[in-house]
């Protein structure tokens, strides 16, 4: 009877799963149904295991089945491997000598992941858990628990591998040793319902078609790109970003970490900008940050077209990643703006097209050595000039007066500040001293801030 069944695996006050058959359990504690949140009581005894039943009679369907499934994606969040049968398309061809006798146990191949999701939407379709970061990529793994029926049609994600999972009868299951063995090592129970190989190839069909319904504005200048310098597609990451979107704020940060090769601790400090309405995404400003610098940035091609960018497409990038929540219309724009406006002060990013706000990556990363960066806000008027001018005894000749005001009449110039100080300190026979001076007299510069977020991203989470 469904509200008899012996029950394997409950959660604690803090949602944790235990298992009746552990020691701790047997001491003083709260457990409840997975399945419907009432409360459980351990029972044992000479001719049965231990297991838990509900308190209070409780009529729980499948109660013993959503405690085994939810044990199980805690088994794999926490072991990050299993073992899985080879896809047909990766075995290798029968040898020769196997003919004349039995064919080896198969042990199949080890599946590795560094982040795991539980109960998530790939492309619209629900996934019991997903190991992201394997040697396969993504991976969702569809546990099958007997006695608990699916309902409707099964729906697959078709471009991303699927790896079905027959766990044991409930009854079967006595703890989590039990429960690892057929999750984590056994094979015979797993099938591929979605290959490997067949997923990279509907993933690629659909960035084709994608390709295609767009159009491509192919640029008369542009060299013929390789395989290895064809940039990253909407198509084959929307995956990654639909999970993302669902990770806690921590997973969110391991993700972000391995994207950024680094730690929190030791990211950049363009990854930790003060910006207005940057709590518009719902995170720490700086796992926005840091997102928009791992996708747009630090793997970019400087000073090449390709890795050009617009401000619509990085908040595109950012919405569908994060939960944005405006406080005004137009709130998620400004911010990304305000954002890359900073990195173009920093001399990372130059304008492409100002008009449209396409921006083009100059380099990957502030030169140390850079101690002055540009104001967000920097403008320039010929009588503001004529002022400063006068005042450092610094001599422009009137064919330069006009070329400086233009380095200003949209933004501030393109590259870093002693670029700039070094070009002009040149043209106008000055000391960069002089130049530097009169930048900051005219509040076009400030200081940059390189270590300011070294001791915030210590304390992240």
């Amino acid at each position: 009877m469904p509200h008899a069944a012996h029950i394997a695996f409950a959660k604690d006050v803090a949602g944790n799963i235990a298992a009746a058959s552990a020691f701790f359990v047997s001491q003083r504690s709260e457990y409840f149904c997975v399945a419907c949140d009432k409360p459980l009581q351990r029972v044992s005894g000479a001719r049965q295991y231990p297991h838990f039943v509900h308190a209070l009679k409780t009529r729980c369907r499948h109660s013993a089945q959503q405690a085994m499934r939810v044990a199980a994606q805690h088994v794999l969040a926490d072991a990050r491997f299993m073992r899985a049968p080879a896809p047909a398309r990766l075995s290798a061809p029968p040898d020769a000598s196997s003919q004349n006798g039995p064919a080896p146990r198969s042990t199949g191949l080890l599946v590795n992941w560094a982040v795991s999701a539980r109960d998530v939407t790939v492309t619209n379709v629900p996934v019991d858990f997903l190991a992201s970061d394997s040697q396969f990529g993504q991976v969702a793994v569809r546990l099958v628990v007997p006695g608990m029926e699916a309902g409707g049609t099964l729906q697959l994600p078709k471009d991303i591998p699927v790896l079905q999972v027959m766990l044991p009868l409930p009854e079967e299951v006595h703890g989590f040793a039990d429960l690892r063995q057929a999750l984590l090592h056994d094979v015979a129970n797993k099938s591929w319902l979605v290959a490997p190989q067949d997923a990279l190839d509907a993933a690629v069909e659909s960035s084709d078609r994608e390709e295609a319904a767009a159009g491509t504005a192919a640029e008369t200048d542009a060299p013929a790109m390789g395989e290895q310098e064809r940039p990253w597609h909407r198509a084959m990451s929307f995956a990654d970003s639909a999970v993302y979107r669902q990770l806690a704020p921590a997973q969110k940060l391991e993700a972000l970490e391995r994207l950024m090769g680094e730690p929190c601790a030791k990211w950049p400090a363009e990854a930790d900008i003060d910006v207005d309405n940057e709590e518009v995404f719902g995170v720490d400003r700086r796992l926005w940050q840091a997102d928009l610098l791992a996708r747009f940035v630090l793997h970019a091609t400087p000073r090449s077209s390709v890795s050009d960018f617009s401000a619509d497409e990085a908040l595109d990038w950012l919405e569908r990643r994060y939960i944005a929540a405006p406080a005004f219309p137009g709130a998620a724009l400004y911010a990304t703006k305000t954002y890359l406006s900073a990195l173009m002060a920093r001399g990372i990013l130059g304008y492409r097209d100002s008009r449209n706000a396409v921006y083009t990556v100059l380099r990957l990363h502030t030169d140390a050595r850079e101690s002055l960066v540009w104001s967000i806000r920097a403008n320039l008027s010929a009588s503001q000039l004529r002022t400063l001018a006068s005042q450092l005894d610094l001599h422009i000749p009137v064919s330069m007066v006009q070329a400086i005001l233009d380095s200003f009449d949209d933004g501030h110039p393109v590259g870093t500040v002693s670029e700039f100080v070094t070009t002009i300190s040149r043209l106008v026979h000055a000391t960069p001293k002089q130049v530097v001076a009169l930048l900051m007299d005219a509040h076009l510069v400030v200081e940059a801030d390189s270590n300011a977020a070294d001791a915030s991203q210590q304390s992240l989470f």
